[in-house]
């Protein structure tokens, strides 16, 4: 269903020169995709209740988390100093 999703927007949807639009797009569409593929290929952690696959859910969220932390130190960095 995924595939099918970047199918239509690779070829049906129509094409927009807003670089801030298709950028926002563009991290939304990534970040989504690592969570789904990640809920599903991740191996188990330790936990098995409720659901196998919310833990591998909450690994992948923290994952996307720490990179944002990590692209938030490069864009603000002279603040911390």
């Amino acid at each position: 269903m995924l595939i099918g999703v970047l199918v239509y927007v690779a070829l049906v949807e129509k094409e927009t020169l807003d670089t801030e639009y298709n950028t926002k797009r563009g991290v939304l569409a990534c970040l989504t995709f690592f969570i789904l593929l990640g809920v599903t290929v991740t191996p188990d952690g330790p936990f098995l209740r409720p659901h196998p696959a919310l833990w591998r859910f909450m690994f992948c969220i923290s994952i996307v988390y720490q990179l944002a932390l990590i692209f938030l130190l490069f864009q603000v960095k002279h603040f911390l100093a």
